[in-house]
């Protein structure tokens, strides 16, 4: 049977749904303290990450629907 979403995961009361990429620079511990990091992402940011320590210039596509989650990429990089 399958469970309820709420059996499986719990968020914070105080999330906040909306980043806005400026609240890197002052809110950084709150934006990373509820950043989920999937498996695939986690690939993909090490790319970038990689690609930022050798220096290399990269052209990347961040794409999502409205909610889901491109702002909160963006701060945490």
């Amino acid at each position: 049977a399958l469970k309820p979403l709420s059996d499986i995961i719990s968020c914070p009361e105080t999330i906040n749904g909306a980043i806005d990429l400026e609240d890197a620079e002052t809110d950084a511990e709150e934006i990373l303290r509820t950043f989920i990091l999937t498996e695939d992402l986690e690939k993909h940011l090490l790319t970038v990450l990689n690609d930022l320590q050798e220096e290399r210039g990269g052209t990347y596509w961040l794409q999502g629907e409205f909610g889901s989650g491109k702002s909160h990429v963006l701060a945490t990089l």
